[in-house]
């Protein structure tokens, strides 16, 4: 009986709360949920709050199978106004076990988003109730044929219509070496005056070889048609007697998807490799159209989108040493073009469609990486990493100058120190060289190289009196471009910094320990004179940030309360001559909260009271807050 209660209650709390700003693409997902749980969040951050609430419930009893899931995001910015956005998706659904063949049910789906801004499309929401037929006619085969209600509003404009369809989830199937699955979808949705529809075929199969090569194919096509409301553009509005116009978008995706593994076909080699083969195309066009067309704002545009992914990888393990070796490569390309329309000059059509063809481009990226781990014992090792990607980008529209070639090498050497004893450490470097080059002299002032290089080092101890986490780095990024000496504006920059973290526990006597988190940096930006190897440095910035706290610990209850301090001290200089020139402080005192019952329960809540000043302004309050449970039922 209490089963029941809590059941209907939660039914009755979706319900009259529930909204939406994106719909499912499938009645499958509504009543597949994750694992049944409770999620919300505060954090308010500065001037901003964002607040998350997540609940998944699902049961089953008596035949009655129910489904519950809620989400609902919200974010407030308090600046010169305030700024409110949410979003809200909310589906209930409940099916009755009839027979094992028969399975009736209902799904209510409600979605809203909102935002006060004054942005076009700053609300809109979706209602939708929905009456469904389950059929299991063989095996695990399930076929569902659904019809409803289905009411939309956008733009302050109120549609409602049918909505209907049909879907058949294909379970997997075992032949010989084989397992297949599918999915098929068919949904209309008649709002007059838009229709939205979705045509949804999925299929996918692996073949399994014992102990040897795994392979697996998939396809994917799917067809979504949406209408949208826009403002009418003005001229438009006394022809035709509308405020809003009607803007058609209808996507088309075919998508081939293959793998290949290695398995335990070779003693000491695991491979394995993947493709992706997509071509889309978007088709956008407008309900309402101007009799002389002055722009190409309101003629129709097709987009044709291509794309290739592959990659490979190979572990070779030869103990002591481990040798990884990767590559990939993709291609991509679109082509955009607007709809022919009678009624433009043809010498316009072509002037817009120059325009529209500024967004055709095809990228290529290929990119090879290689790692070697040498184990000097089982406690020691060095690792070696390498990579060379590049990219190649070309637009074929005469009036686009982006074309441009980019290329980067990066290498990481590190040596570390692995103990179940006390102390843990590492050292290492690494860099990367990277070079961009415009092919065409409209943007070649962009040409430049940019060269960095990072020297780190790290340590763990841990003593039954003491725990300790270190890490300092010492880097540089040198920005040099070609054409310097010619365009006075574009100067080639140095950014050096250093940087030391600590993070350190020590127990007390009985639950009681003391906490230290700590930071350093220093960091100088300057001009840079790379063929003399010098800088001209033009600020310094120093920051110094320590967060002591003393910690209580009871069973599964941890709480800290401590100090924070900060500091950042802006210098400039002026004819070589070091000045401070800004600096900012804040300090306040910190609080947290922290229960876990293993991975059920858990609940946290931190505080920072933050009290700011700089040489302009004193005595700034703000407050920092985190509120967090989460709850597996």
């Amino acid at each position: 009986m209490t089963k029941v209660v809590l059941t209907i209650l939660i039914i009755i709390l979706f319900s009259a709360n529930a909204y939406s700003a994106r719909e499912p693409d499938s009645l499958a997902i509504v009543t597949e949920t994750n694992q049944p749980i409770f999620y919300t969040q505060y954090d308010k951050q500065l001037v901003t709050h964002l607040f998350t609430n997540k609940l998944i419930y699902k049961d089953s009893f008596n035949g009655l199978d129910i489904s519950a899931k809620n989400v609902f995001t919200s974010t407030i910015t308090e600046v010169s106004s305030k700024f409110i956005k949410y979003e809200e998706e909310t589906d209930v659904s409940g099916e009755y076990l009839v027979s094992s063949l028969f399975i009736p049910g209902i799904t209510i789906t409600r979605v809203a988003q909102n935002d006060n801004r004054s942005v076009e499309l700053n609300s809109s929401s979706l209602n939708r109730y929905t009456f469904h037929l389950g059929l299991r006619p063989a095996g695990n085969l399930y076929i569902r044929s659904f019809a409803g209600y289905s009411g939309h509003k956008q733009l302050n404009e109120q549609n409602t219509g049918i909505y209907y369809g049909t879907e058949a989830l294909l379970p997997e199937t075992f032949f010989e070496n084989t397992r297949s699955e599918g999915l098929i979808l068919f949904t209309n949705e008649d709002i007059m005056p838009r229709r939205n529809l979705s045509r949804v075929i999925r299929l996918s199969a692996v073949n399994l070889f014992p102990e040897a090569i795994v392979m697996g194919l998939s396809v994917d096509y799917s067809n979504q048609r949406r209408d949208f409301y826009l403002n009418a553009d003005p001229a438009l509005q006394p022809l035709f007697g509308i405020t809003r116009n009607i803007q058609t978008r209808n996507e088309i995706k075919s998508e081939f998807r293959g793998f290949l593994q290695s398995g335990n076909l070779f003693q000491n080699l695991q491979a394995e490799g993947m493709f992706r083969l997509q071509y889309r195309t978007v088709d956008r066009d407008s309900r309402y159209k101007p009799v002389v067309f002055s722009s190409s704002s309101g003629l129709g545009s097709e987009l044709n989108a291509f794309r290739f992914e592959g990659s490979g990888s190979a572990v070779l393990n030869i103990y002591p040493l481990l040798i990884r070796l990767r590559g990939s490569i993709s291609q991509q390309e679109e082509k955009n073009t607007l709809r022919n329309e009678p009624s433009v000059d043809e010498f316009l059509l072509q002037q817009f469609n120059q325009k529209e063809q500024e967004k055709n481009f095809s990228a290529s990226r290929m990119s090879l990486s290689t790692s070697f781990q040498w184990f000097r014992s089982a406690e020691d090792f060095i690792q070696f990493d390498l990579s060379q990607q590049k990219l190649t980008y070309d637009t074929p529209a005469p009036l686009n100058y982006d074309d441009r070639d980019e290329l980067m090498s990066i290498m990481r050497i590190s040596y570390e120190h692995r103990s179940v004893r006390e102390f843990n450490w590492s050292v290492g470097a690494e860099g990367y060289l990277s070079r961009n080059v415009y092919l065409f002299a409209q943007r070649s002032a962009n040409n430049s190289i940019n060269r960095f290089l990072k020297y780190f080092a790290g340590n763990f101890l841990q003593f039954p009196w003491l725990t300790s986490r270190n890490y300092a780095e010492v880097s540089a990024l040198y920005t040099v471009y070609d054409y310097e000496d010619l365009l006075p504006n574009y100067r080639s920059l140095s950014f050096r910094q250093f940087l030391f973290t600590d993070s350190t526990n020590i127990p007390l006597k009985g639950a009681f320990s003391v906490q230290t988190e700590m930071s350093i940096k220093f960091a100088e930006q300057g001009l840079l004179y790379w063929d003399e190897f010098s800088t001209l440095p033009e600020r310094y910035v120093t920051e110094f940030q320590i967060a002591p706290k003393l910690g209580y610990a009871y069973f599964d209850l941890r709480i800290y309360a401590g100090y924070r301090y900060l500091t950042i001290s802006l210098y400039r200089y002026d004819k070589g001559v070091k000045s401070l020139s800004d600096e900012y402080r804040s300090s306040g005192p910190v609080v947290s909260v922290h229960y876990s019952r293993g991975e059920r329960y858990l609940a946290s809540f931190s505080l920072y009271q933050e009290y700011q000043s700089n040489n302009s302004s004193q005595g700034r309050q703000n407050s920092n807050i985190n509120m967090t449970v989460q709850w597996f039922f």
